[in-house]
């Protein structure tokens, strides 16, 4: 058997990225099965990104070594996913790379992985952190202030992407820099303003839904269903990637469904952001909505609960000028 680094790295050479490597492979099974359960998803959503930087050399080794430690930590260390991580774990991270094992700390430069192609492995003499030697003795590890900070902008990029992508709602490294003592400093403080939601209010949405019924009126053969999908998002607080059509997911009406206890029907979505499955509430505005949609589309008024009937049935965007 072949001797393993301490620490697996997970992300090789641009090239070899998207391909996979079976070390890592068993590693982030492993892991999924005993800690994290979403570390397979974690692990595809940092090789998309880090695919993004394969073109700058530089970038793509800085995001690729912070988000290999970043991922050790959480997986073997805290046993807890990113998307779960709080202002003080984040806090236990970083206190984690400023007081790094013995053991994890390397002092010279050396590739992730070794070998060609499809026998490519871990380096064994790999290490996540690099310390100095002075007269060819160690010098107790330090993490300077630039370094600091240039690891908690990486990371804070990573949990951007990750809210982009829906699958996490907050950007915990921005947050624990707004609260550190680099947060004085308004080059590195998130303003107030950013934080603030992109919502519409009452008055845009009232117009939103009267232009859209409008059209649903003097068109409904084009319109209907974009009236009903709208009824949808607004009603329920939806997300587009929750309604919308995407590979491995379309929504069906078998998706609403009548809780046979209490009666009120719920809108089922098998996959949220997070990867989670959740019910909302279907409000008797949105039913009578649904009916009426469903009248149009010449289906029985009642929603049969395994119905595989699709809501977006075309893929005609409405004019709203």
């Amino acid at each position: 058997m072949k001797l393993l680094p301490p620490v697996i790295p997970i992300f090789d050479k641009p090239e070899y990225i998207l391909e996979g490597n079976p070390v890592v492979n068993q590693y982030i099974t492993n892991v999924s099965l005993s800690s994290v359960e979403d570390a397979s998803l974690l692990l595809e959503h940092a090789a998309d990104w880090l695919c993004e930087e394969k073109h700058c050399e530089n970038n793509y080794k800085a995001y690729r070594s912070e988000i290999t430690t970043f991922f050790h930590w959480c997986f073997d260390i805290a046993k807890l996913s990113p998307i779960q991580m709080t202002r003080k774990d984040m806090a236990k991270y970083i206190n984690y790379c400023q007081n790094p094992p013995e053991a994890l700390i390397g002092y010279f430069n050396v590739a992730q992985f070794t070998g060609k192609d499809e026998l490519r492995q871990p380096n064994p003499n790999w290490r996540p952190f690099i310390g100095k030697k002075a007269n060819g003795s160690p010098i107790p590890y330090t993490l300077s202030d630039n370094a600091l900070k240039t690891k908690i902008a990486i990371l804070s990029a990573f949990y951007n992407y990750l809210i982009t992508e829906e699958y996490c709602e907050r950007n915990v490294a921005q947050i624990w820099l707004n609260h550190s003592r680099f947060g004085k400093n308004k080059s590195y403080k998130m303003e107030s303003s950013d934080e603030k939601l992109p919502i519409f209010t009452e008055l845009q949405w009232s117009y939103v839904i009267s232009t859209v019924q409008k059209l649903a009126n003097e068109n409904p053969n084009i319109y209907q269903r974009h009236q009903f999908l709208i009824q949808l998002l607004y009603s329920c607080y939806l997300r587009i990637s929750e309604v919308s059509a995407r590979a491995g997911y379309s929504p069906v009406m078998g998706q609403f469904r009548q809780n046979q206890q209490t009666g009120i029907w719920l809108f089922y979505i098998p996959k949220s952001k997070g990867g989670k499955k959740r019910s909302v509430t279907v409000s008797k505005s949105l039913l009578n909505a649904l009916k009426s949609y469903r009248k149009f589309l010449k289906l029985r008024i009642s929603v049969i609960p395994d119905s595989g009937f699709g809501i977006i049935r075309t893929v005609v965007i409405p004019d709203f000028s």
